[in-house]
C-alpha cells in the first residue's frame, strides 16, 4: 500500500512540477503579466521595457511591485541610468532601506542608487560597473500604492527614459517599451474563487499541489485538517470528496487560462457549479496563513 502511494505521489508531483513553468506566470498570484508584441522588440538594440501588469489583484495594502527590464543585452552595459515616470494616483512606497527603487537581480552585485523626484513623478535608478555587464531581466523594481477608489480596469501608463546607457566603448543604442498596471476585481472581504487553496486570489499550480497534498494524507489514513469552507474549495467538482480527479482538474482549468482561452468552470466540469466562490472563515483563514 505505502509503494503504491510513494508511486502515486511521484507521478502525479511529476505531471504538476511539469507545468510549473507554463504556469509561472499565473503563480505569481497579484497580476498577470502581459508580454510584448514582437514589433515592439528591436533586436538590434538594447530594449528597456516598462513590465504589464493585468488584472491586478493589489494587496492588502493596495500596493503592487512594479518592474523595468532590460532586454536583448548582447553587448551589455557598463553605466545605465533610466527614469521611471509614473502618473498621477500612483504613490511611491520607500523600500526597507529607505530608497524608491530595489536594484533587481542583474545589478544587486553593482554599485547602484535610487532617487525619487516627487515634482517631476519619477524615479531615477542608476547603476555602476566596473566590467560590462550582460545579464537580462530585471533592472529594478519600485513599489506603488494604486489608489483605494481605484475602479476595475483603472489603468495607469508607466514610461521609462533611459538617461545614460553605454558600455566600456561608449554609448550603447536602445529602445523604450512603455508599460502599465491594470486594476483587476478587488476582494474587500474573505470570498475565494474555487480551487484557490492558498487565499492569493488567483488559481495556480500551487492550489492544485495543495488539494494533491491533501488526497495523498488521507488516502494513508491521516486525518484530514481541511476546514469544512476549505474542503469546499477543493472540492472542484463538488462530489462531497476531495481526491486526485479535483487536482486534475483544477490543473486542467490552469493550463487553459495561462494559454489565454477564456474557459469557465462550466466547461470544464460540464456543467454550471454550484459554489463558484466560496467565503471562508477568518478561523479558516488564519488556519491556512498559519501553515504557509
Amino acid at each position: 500500500m505505502k509503494k503504491n502511494i510513494r508511486k502515486l505521489i511521484g507521478m502525479l508531483s511529476a505531471a504538476l512540477t511539469g507545468c510549473a513553468m507554463c504556469l509561472s506566470v499565473m503563480a505569481e498570484a497579484d497580476y498577470k503579466l502581459i508580454g510584448y508584441n514582437d514589433g515592439e522588440l528591436d533586436r538590434s538594440c538594447v530594449n528597456i521595457a516598462g513590465v504589464r501588469y493585468s488584472s491586478v489583484n493589489p494587496r492588502l495594502d493596495n500596493t503592487v511591485e512594479y518592474r523595468v527590464d532590460i532586454l536583448n543585452n548582447l553587448s551589455g552595459f557598463a553605466d545605465i541610468k533610466v527614469a521611471l515616470y509614473y502618473p498621477e494616483g500612483l504613490e511611491v512606497i520607500l523600500n526597507e532601506d529607505g530608497e524608491p527603487a530595489s536594484g533587481g537581480d542583474i545589478t544587486l552585485r553593482w554599485q547602484t542608487e535610487s532617487v525619487l523626484d516627487t515634482e517631476e513623478r519619477c524615479v531615477v535608478f542608476s547603476c555602476n560597473c566596473e566590467k560590462n555587464n550582460k545579464y537580462e531581466g530585471t533592472l529594478f523594481s519600485v513599489k506603488f500604492q494604486v489608489p483605494f477608489d481605484a475602479k476595475t480596469f483603472d489603468k495607469y501608463y508607466l514610461k521609462p527614459e533611459v538617461l545614460t546607457l553605454n558600455n566600456l566603448s561608449g554609448d550603447l543604442p536602445y529602445n523604450i517599451i512603455d508599460g502599465y498596471i491594470e486594476v483587476g476585481a478587488y476582494h474587500d472581504d474573505f470570498s475565494f474563487d474555487k480551487g484557490d487553496m492558498n487565499f492569493s486570489h488567483g488559481v495556480d499550480v500551487s492550489d492544485a499541489q495543495m488539494i494533491l497534498k491533501e488526497y495523498v494524507k488521507t488516502l494513508s489514513g491521516q486525518e484530514s485538517t481541511l476546514h469544512a469552507d476549505h474542503r469546499q474549495l477543493a472540492d472542484i467538482d463538488e462530489n462531497g470528496t476531495v481526491d486526485v480527479v479535483d487536482a486534475q482538474l483544477l490543473l486542467k482549468y490552469c493550463t487553459e487560462r495561462t494559454a489565454l482561452n477564456d474557459i469557465t468552470w462550466k466547461q470544464i466540469l460540464g456543467k454550471k457549479p454550484q459554489y463558484p466562490s466560496v467565503h471562508i472563515s477568518s478561523d479558516t483563514f488564519n488556519y491556512i496563513w498559519g501553515i504557509r
